[in-house]
């Protein structure tokens, strides 16, 4: 078994990359830590995950880190929520977690998914965030 890490050690790696580690103690490498990326994004990541390279989900591009990867069903969803407004500008294949994380914080998922639509060149997808 290997030297227990200290909350200093995690903190000079978190300040290698310019995140400010948030969290006041370590317990474990599957305990999350609190942090902001040099972006000023705010998450939670294990010990664990930080030291198999993976950082701040939101400058990745995806808004949720737990995104499990493991369902290969995918959806439609209706980036403003009007099932009715089927205009291909105004829907996006998600796979079944994060469609079903996407009613948790409507606003923001329909100006992340409008952005994500405007960078694929569709930039009519403004019209839904007018």
């Amino acid at each position: 078994m290997g030297k227990k890490l200290t909350i200093e050690y995690i903190r000079e790696q978190f300040e290698k990359e310019g995140y400010k580690l948030l969290s006041k103690k370590y317990v474990g490498a599957h305990i999350k830590l609190k942090y902001v990326c040099s972006k000023g994004h705010r998450h939670n990541i294990t010990w664990n995950n930080w030291s198999n390279g993976r950082r701040c989900p939101y400058c990745a591009g995806r808004p949720h880190s737990d995104c499990w990867h493991i369902n290969k069903q995918l959806v439609i969803h209706h980036i403003d929520y009007i099932k009715k407004h089927c205009n291909p500008w105004n829907l996006i294949t998600l796979c079944r977690s994060c469609n079903g994380r996407a009613n948790k914080n409507r606003k923001w998922h329909t100006s992340y998914y409008t952005e994500i639509m405007i960078k694929r060149g569709l930039s009519h997808a403004v019209q839904l965030n007018s």
